[in-house]
């Protein structure tokens, strides 16, 4: 009988020698999808870091034509493979925190608020914070639009009592001292976006006084045309 038994188990695995093979196989798999994302996640980096030089570049150019005023040089700019165009905003230009909160929530859902009411309550709260970080403007709603839009009409620098509803002229130039926001954004969907203060130094023409690397879904929302963005 053993010899029978022994006879009919030739070429197949044992159960315990099966058990090892699938512990193998498993460890394996899971190497290799550790190793796959490592990948991903290098490339990501590597974007990434292409997308933050290339945007930095660009903000560099940008600064130095603001302080020389030569604004329609930088409309659009090919840097590293990439278009990245140019927006500059003079922060004075736009409403005050305290100015915007007295504003109709009208305002707001124009620019893409999706509950204009808190965002007026959140303005009113901002206000009274000095000196106040740009991005809690942006948080105050979580509409995409509201984030392309709310900031180039509000500002914690702002000193005007009501929305621009003028062009923005053929030429600007920024003065020492001055606030401008300075927006580079990538076709491939990267928006390096800094306010800064214009210093018209040697080797610093502008020191930044916050500034904000994300990345979104190429083709930013339309801002309303009366009270569209400074754009170059």
């Amino acid at each position: 009988m053993a010899s029978s038994r022994r006879t009919t188990e030739e070429g197949f695995a044992t159960p315990a020698a099966t058990v090892v093979s699938l512990a193998i196989a498993i460890v394996m798999i899971a190497a290799q999808a550790r190793a796959t994302m490592a990948l991903r996640q290098a490339q990501a980096d590597y974007r990434r870091s292409a997308a933050e030089m290339a945007l930095d570049a660009a903000q560099t150019l940008a600064a130095a034509d603001l302080v020389d005023g030569a604004r329609a040089s930088l409309s659009s700019l090919q840097l590293d493979r990439r278009t990245i165009s140019i927006r500059l905003e003079a922060e004075a230009a736009k409403l005050s925190l305290a100015d915007a909160a007295k504003q109709d929530p009208g305002l707001f859902s124009s620019l893409g608020a999706r509950n204009p009411n808190l965002v007026k309550a959140g303005l009113a709260s901002l206000a009274q914070i000095a000196p106040v970080d740009p991005a809690r403007i942006d948080t105050l709603d979580p509409s995409p639009k509201w984030r392309a839009c709310g900031r180039s009409v509000l500002s914690p620098y702002g000193a005007a009592t009501a929305p621009a509803r003028t062009p923005s002229p053929p030429q600007v130039q920024g003065h020492p001292g001055e606030v401008w926001r300075v927006l580079a954004i990538s076709s491939d969907g990267w928006t390096d976006d800094r306010t800064v203060r214009i210093t018209g130094g040697q080797t610093q023409t502008a020191r930044v006084i916050y500034r904000s690397f994300r990345h979104e879904a190429p083709g930013a929302p339309s801002c309303p045309s009366p009270l569209a963005a400074h754009k170059v």
